[in-house]
């Protein structure tokens, strides 16, 4: 059995699974935000006493994550422990460039499709937006430091095993418990129903 390398620090990568070129971002996220929602529409009823929704659709899901990218040599570290940073010799805004080829520009005309993994995480989606805000400079009005806002959105054509992959991993991990906690009672006041004429009894979404 090989002895786990605790000292090891795994860094987040987005790779653009075409090209197989690799981002490798310089600081580990603090925090990454998920987005998760549905679509409903209002159904037209005259005297119900509530207002009922009907489901429309499920979107994309999103991801938000926040890269930064320092031009000031704090990653020069000389020790094995802490290696120099590969790009440490590009400036920042040519290692802003390379994110934005390798994920935004697009080449004959579509997007990317890229892989976000850090450690057990992995991701498969599109950049939907990014906003790049410059934040120190030098006396020469040169970029010192970068933090890029990203916004990504899944990938259709894998969202379905990703998220499969997601819940039975859940599941098989619940399995070994004693037993899972009970849900307390939701009260249910109204019908929610999926287009094409079929309902099913569900948790409110009304205003009253």
């Amino acid at each position: 059995m090989a002895i786990k390398d605790y000292v090891k620090l795994v860094k987040l990568t987005i790779e653009n699974t075409e090209t197989k070129e690799v981002f490798q971002v310089m600081f580990n996220p603090e925090s990454y935000t998920e987005t998760f929602s549905n679509v409903y529409r209002k159904k037209e009823d005259v005297n119900t006493g509530m207002e009922e929704y009907v489901y429309v659709k499920t979107m994309p899901q999103d991801f938000k994550l926040k890269i930064i990218i320092d031009g000031t040599g704090v990653t020069n570290y000389r020790s094995t422990v802490f290696p120099v940073f590969k790009n440490s010799e590009k400036s920042v805004y040519e290692q802003v460039n390379e994110f934005l080829k390798l994920a935004w520009y697009p080449e004959e005309g579509r997007a990317k499709p890229l892989l976000i993994k850090w450690g057990d995480f992995s991701y498969h989606c599109f950049l939907k937006d990014v906003t790049i805000n410059y934040t120190l400079f030098d006396r020469e009005g040169r970029a010192l430091r970068a933090e890029l806002d990203a916004v990504f959105i899944s990938n259709p054509e894998q969202i379905t095993q990703q998220l499969k992959r997601r819940f039975e991993q859940k599941s098989d991990q619940s399995r070994g418990s004693a037993s899972a906690p009970v849900a307390p009672k939701t009260e249910q006041v109204g019908r929610v129903q999926n287009q094409g004429g079929l309902s099913s009894n569900g948790i409110v979404i009304s205003v009253s």
